[in-house]
């Protein structure tokens, strides 16, 4: 009794704590968070993006393009800025109250009068004078500009502008700028009388996510060390009527607005959604008679470029293409709507604080085993992606349902983990002490001798197997390494006139082996005999009534070829077992390498059928590992390479020759060593149809 509870306890001292696995499991997933929860995080946000874009149908923001037909109908771009003069004009005229241009005038018009005339030098002197002395349509753009509420564009650049291009900022910043706004070492304004004469101009450009992704808006940039507008805020700000803009940490507010969330970089993350198409116009319909201007009435216009060939493309998270004039369009009705995204600085500390929370809480309720109560709290884990959406459709928030999930599934794995692990172990001890009482009770009263006998009386006799076919010669050798083994064969003679072979080993040695070995037998046969043209699905039915009768039984290998006696053909099926060999009467081998896969009784697979076929005195071979893993004192393996040369030397014997050729040859590397593992062989020679 003491030696018992010794190793009771001694086989309890080997399990391992659960809470520090379920601790361990935490702090994994803390980790795993740190490094990879912002792009799952991320990705999660875009998927919501795509779930529930933004409903843009209210939004007062329109877009002019210069597309494809502008452009046949115009020219080609560069403009006149005869037609851009034009274009302005028309939006205003039909009420717009702002007209806002995703593009920069840097450069004064190709038709110019002074551009022209350097154009043709063989101009006489009169022309010339002329020319020079018409208007410039530069002039003509730059007073339209003045006459018109308009917004230009400007583009940060990473070189230095000369000093003497320092622009202007109509806007009137009140508060802390941030300190991590992106940063330009100049910028590429538009041309004097332009920027002289616009309400105002924004910059167009900022970086994308590491990804190349587009999700927010920079509001604010540094330009030559001096604070600038985006242009979807300056456009915003000019509609708004305002001139101030308020600065908070988190937050940027035009006076008399609603403030808008703002990172630290200055950028607003925007919830994208899908322009009407109803909103956008071709610049070339705007440019012919009769097209009704007063749909641009209290509108906010976005005049770009939008022909094949522009390089403003941005990707965002619910397109893979989209012309960046959109993003800035959607950008400015978000600061003047409220509908930017937001994500509070609190929210983080309270992710961090809701998965451990729950992880806390699933430990102590999946340790208490009250399974009700763990369920739910699983139920609410799982739950979290919901409330993020929910939040992030009804409110714009940015909840992150990343983080909490991964501590509370690091700490439900751990302590699965540990469960299992501690389980396994348990049984597996206990296991080992029923099995080995029996077999000890077994021994003495002479049991295992007569489960010998009954074991072998379920296996086929060498004349049963020589009188299945004559065309074929078949023999067989299995020699358990206990009293009884798990190793077992089987030949069948199916209803369709092919033969069924098998072989299969069960994973361990002894009674408890012998025992799944019967089942398995059994239930093989059977199925094989209703399904001889399917031996898949034979086999795949007798594999799901194993882990369904068998929850804790041990794994099965698995073996089986059907042959047609009269052509030589066979199929093969193999669940985990080693693949067969085939002798020529000449001496060559070969190994068929079969795709197959798991053992039995492991998981539901669909195992698949490989064909080949035998010629006239060729040998199939079918062994199971005790025969390759065979072992001597010295702890050596007979091996593959031992298996094939034996063969080898009895090419053109009849099977039985064949396989005690071979089993001579592990007994003699064996020596006096005891038998490690049950030994079967199986070989099969079809002599030809005419046999």
């Amino acid at each position: 009794m003491t030696a018992s509870t010794s190793a009771s306890d001694a086989a309890k001292a080997r399990l391992f704590p659960i809470w520090l696995a379920a601790l361990a499991g935490l702090l994994i997933a803390a980790a795993a968070s740190l490094f990879v929860g912002g792009k799952l995080s991320t990705a999660l946000f875009d998927r919501w993006q795509l779930l529930a874009p933004r409903d843009l149908n209210e939004s007062q923001v329109r877009i002019v393009m210069i597309d494809s037909e502008s452009l046949e109908q115009v020219g080609p771009w560069p403009w006149p800025r005869y037609y851009l003069a034009r274009l302005v004009e028309e939006i205003a005229s039909g009420g717009a109250k702002l007209v806002a241009f995703d593009m920069v005038f840097p450069e004064r018009d190709a038709l110019d009068p002074g551009n022209f005339v350097s154009l043709y030098p063989e101009l006489p002197e009169s022309s010339r004078q002329s020319i020079e002395q018409m208007q410039s349509l530069d002039d003509v753009f730059a007073q339209v500009i003045g006459q018109q509420p308009v917004v230009l564009g400007r583009v940060g650049t990473g070189y230095a502008t000369p000093d003497g291009e320092q622009p202007m900022v109509e806007a009137q910043f009140h508060g802390a700028i941030p300190a991590k706004l992106t940063s330009f070492r100049g910028v590429k304004t538009n041309l004097p009388d332009f920027e002289f004469s616009a309400l105002g101009a924004g910059l167009l450009n900022g970086p994308p996510d590491e990804d190349g992704t587009v999700r927010g808006v920079p509001l604010l940039a540094k330009a030559r060390n001096a604070a600038m507008p985006g242009l979807a805020l300056e456009a915003a700000r000019v509609a708004a009527g305002a001139t101030d803009i308020d600065l908070s940490p988190g937050r940027l507010a035009i006076r008399g607005r609603a403030p808008v969330p703002m990172d630290d970089q200055g950028r607003m993350r925007l919830r994208f959604g899908r322009i009407a198409d109803g909103h956008i116009y071709s610049a070339a319909n705007i440019l012919r008679q009769g097209f009704k201007r007063d749909v641009f009435r209290d509108k906010i216009v976005f005049l770009a470029l939008g022909a094949e060939g522009t390089t403003d493309i941005v990707t965002t998270p619910i397109a893979a293409e989209q012309f960046g004039v959109m993003v800035q369009a959607q950008a400015t009705d978000a600061i003047l709507r409220g509908a930017a995204l937001n994500r509070p600085g609190w929210l983080t500390w309270a992710e961090w604080a809701a998965g451990i929370v729950l992880s806390v809480a699933l430990y102590w309720l999946l340790r208490t085993n009250r399974v009700r109560l763990a369920i739910a709290a699983i139920v609410i884990v799982l739950g979290l992606p919901i409330l993020s959406f929910l939040l992030f459709d009804r409110m714009n928030i940015l909840a992150d349902a990343v983080r909490p999930v991964m501590l509370a599934g690091g700490t439900l794995l751990g302590f699965s983990t540990a469960s299992l692990s501690n389980a396994r172990r348990e049984r597996e001890r206990l296991r080992e002490a029923l099995i080995a009482g029996q077999i000890e009770a077994a021994a003495a009263e002479g049991e295992l001798q007569a489960a010998r006998n009954m074991q072998t009386a379920l296996l086929p006799s060498a004349g049963e197997l020589q009188r299945i076919d004559r065309r074929i010669d078949i023999a067989v050798r299995l020699e358990p390494a206990r009293a009884v083994g798990g190793d077992f064969f089987d030949a069948i003679r199916l209803d369709s006139g092919h033969v069924a072979l098998l072989v299969a080993d069960v994973t361990g040695k002894g009674a408890a082996a012998a025992l799944m070995m019967s089942l398995s037998k059994a239930l093989i046969n059977s199925a094989l005999r209703r399904s001889p043209d399917a031996i898949d699905a034979a086999i795949g039915e007798v594999n799901a009534d194993l882990m369904l009768q068998n929850e804790d039984a041990p794994g099965l290998t698995l073996l089986v070829v059907v042959l047609d006696p009269e052509s030589g053909r066979f199929a093969a099926l193999s669940a985990g077992h080693d693949n067969p060999m085939i002798l020529s009467p000449d001496g060559g081998l070969r190994q068929l390498k079969l795709e197959g896969g798991p053992p039995l009784c492991i998981a539901d697979y669909p195992y698949p059928v490989e064909q080949d076929r035998l010629g006239p005195g060729e040998t199939l071979v079918m062994l199971t590992d005790g025969v390759s893993e065979a072992q001597n004192r010295d702890g050596a393996l007979f091996g593959g390479v031992a298996v094939q040369e034996a063969l080898r030397t009895a090419a053109g014997q009849h099977a039985e020759a064949a396989i005690d050729t071979l089993v001579q040859s592990v007994e003699a590397f064996v020596g006096d060593a005891e038998p490690f593992d049950d030994l079967t062989v199986l070989a099969v020679r079809w002599m030809g149809a005419a046999a």
